[in-house]
């Protein structure tokens, strides 16, 4: 192949390649506040307030995240943002949740706690999808174990 149908052929397909798109990295969460809103005979309601930082150079319209959290394979809560937000580039917003946990899950709660406190820890399991500008539909899942130390600091805390 000559020199300029090699250039010609690099050329074309240079421009047949899809653009190379930067992946949106997922913002960073830490628990802001926590209310009590009410209780009643089968659950606790609680207003969730998290705090998000948005480390890509683009803002995130988030439309609705819905989760259910388990402890041990058990079902412990559920919750759903309030209302949308926009999270801005290079920025942080607060997303308030509503957060439903169900009366008879919480002595098996207690009880798997009290065991995890002299056990391996406790494993937990957190589900849900985020929506982004009411286009998109994320899944998303984070499990992890909870050590017997971050147990006994949160009880200290």
């Amino acid at each position: 192949m000559t020199a300029p149908l090699l250039g010609q052929s690099l050329g074309v397909a240079l421009l047949l390649q899809p653009p190379r798109v930067q992946a949106i990295g997922a913002p960073e969460v830490a628990v802001k506040e926590v209310q009590l809103q009410g209780i009643d005979r089968e659950q606790l309601r609680l207003l969730v307030v998290l705090k998000l930082d948005n480390s890509n150079p683009v803002p995130i319209p988030l439309s609705t995240i819905q989760f259910l959290a388990r402890i041990e394979e058990r079902e412990l809560a559920k919750g759903q943002t309030t209302e949308s937000l926009r999270l801005p580039a290079l920025g942080s917003a607060d997303a308030s949740f509503r957060v439903l946990i169900p009366l008879r899950a919480i002595p098996g709660a207690i009880d798997r706690g009290l065991v995890a406190l002299f056990g391996e820890g406790l494993r937990y399991d957190i589900e849900g999808t985020a929506e982004l500008g009411g286009l998109f539909r994320i899944p998303f899942r984070k499990n992890g174990r909870f050590t017997r130390t971050q147990l006994l600091a949160a009880i200290r805390s």
